[in-house]
């Protein structure tokens, strides 16, 4: 794990310890976590599940890009103690995948939702976006008919609000 992640993951922990004995779940988001190699993840998992304590009904959820995973990450995730996963679908229409530099395809999600539930992670959320560029309002009625046909528990639909002076550089601690 990148030591700059160290001090502040505990700092994190300790400042939301208090948060979790009232409400137990966590959710590891902020870019998705599962471009974390499988070690690190767990090392992350374990150090949260230590400081919190594990609790009944204790929800780990974790932000995914499908493009990221494969049925060995799925495992990976389930045996760290993930029960709930929420996919960044955005929408299921190449052209619109292809404006918005996000190409994955439905079978991929498909089988990202296949190898968690087969790992134990039964909980499914679908992230998507309307409003994209080049979306139609036949787009997102089709995405929202392929998302339901994958039958997740949620579905978050969200606004695309484009921020041309919001860009991440290298280096710039703002943007993090």
């Amino acid at each position: 794990m990148h030591r700059i992640c160290r001090p502040r993951l505990t700092c994190w922990l300790l400042l939301y310890r208090s948060i979790m004995a009232v409400w137990p779940m966590c959710i590891l988001a902020g870019g998705s976590p599962t471009m974390l190699s499988d070690t690190d993840f767990a090392a992350i998992t374990a150090k949260i599940i230590a400081a919190f304590g594990a609790r009944p009904g204790m929800e780990l959820a974790v932000e995914i890009d499908p493009r990221t995973m494969s049925a060995q990450k799925a495992q990976a995730l389930a045996d760290a103690g993930v029960t709930r996963a929420s996919l960044g679908v955005q929408d299921f229409n190449r052209h619109v995948q292809e404006k918005i530099n996000r190409i994955q395809p439905f079978e991929l999600v498909e089988n990202t939702v296949q190898w968690l539930r087969d790992a134990g992670v039964q909980a499914i959320n679908f992230d998507l976006i309307y409003g994209l560029p080049g979306q139609r309002i036949e787009d997102v009625k089709h995405s929202t008919e392929l998302a339901v046909s994958l039958q997740p528990d949620r579905l978050a639909v969200f606004g695309y609000a484009h921020v041309p002076w919001f860009k991440k550089t290298p280096g710039n601690d703002q943007n993090r």
